[in-house]
């Protein structure tokens, strides 16, 4: 039998930081416009990306500082093809966007090199 390349969630006991409302917080305290209420077009820009980055950050930093796992909600959960039409993204787009969430999530965690801080992906 081929052993797993993956790990088991380290959910022993551990409180995990969560989702705590990026398009929201985003709209609302940094004024950025977000149509159909998506973040993943942030993705397409240095700008946007540094939305982003300081969204997870500073999420990463709080759980660091409170000693609690944290994870890291991708930008997609909108990322579909009804609503990505609706803002002029084609279905290769989306897929292109999903992946590149993905990487752009991965970079961001690896400096930590922390097992306690998780990537969660939810595709449109």
């Amino acid at each position: 039998m081929k052993e797993s390349a993956t790990k088991p969630l380290p959910l022993d006991g551990q409180l995990y930081l969560t989702y705590t409302g990026m398009e929201t917080d985003l709209m609302f305290t940094k004024g950025v416009d977000l149509p159909g209420f998506a973040s993943y077009p942030l993705l397409e820009t240095a700008s946007g990306r540094d939305l982003l980055t300081q969204y997870y950050t500073d999420l990463i930093q709080i759980g660091l500082n409170q000693n609690l796992g944290i994870i890291l909600e991708s930008p997609t959960w909108v990322a579909n093809r009804d609503r990505g039409t609706a803002i002029g993204c084609t279905p290769e787009k989306l897929q292109q966007l999903n992946v590149q969430a993905i990487d752009f999530m991965g970079k961001i965690r690896a400096p930590y090199h922390s097992d306690q801080i998780l990537i969660s992906v939810n595709i449109g």
